[in-house]
């Protein structure tokens, strides 16, 4: 499956970290044609830790991705969050991904000002990812 453009620089830095894998990927959609049943209206990107990589590593990278880009950038026009997602397998056991947000933080503002504030905070992660490498 094609990782979606507007998207691709931050899933690339996610994956340059070499301590999760991602998976699925949204640049986010906000035109009243791209609306469907599930919400669009965020970007987000999915990620496992790879193997022998402990949760702890993971968490502080979210932490610091989340704190340097609201340090830097506050809450609008977008928020940055990330969290462990919990969902039950097939046998009723949680599992678990983690997940990275951007949202508009005005809901009601035009699809042309979310997009333009969106693609600019994918930039704005992207490289708070780069710097978070280069600590390493």
């Amino acid at each position: 499956m094609e990782i979606e453009p507007k998207i691709l620089p931050l899933v690339d830095a996610i994956n340059e970290l070499s301590i999760v894998r991602t998976f699925s990927s949204c640049e986010a959609h906000y035109d009243e044609q791209d609306q469907e049943f599930m919400d669009r209206n965020k970007a987000d990107v999915r990620f496992d830790p790879l193997p022998g990589v402990a949760l702890e590593e993971i968490e502080v990278f979210i932490t610091y991705l989340m704190t340097e880009f609201n340090n830097l950038h506050g809450f609008t026009p977008m928020t940055l969050t990330g969290y462990k997602l919990f969902m039950p397998n097939d046998d009723y056991q949680p599992e678990f991904t983690f997940v990275i947000e951007l949202e508009p933080f005005d809901r009601f503002d035009t699809a042309k000002n979310k997009r333009k504030g969106t693609d600019k905070a994918i930039a704005q992660a992207t490289e708070i990812v780069k710097k978070y490498k280069g600590r390493k």
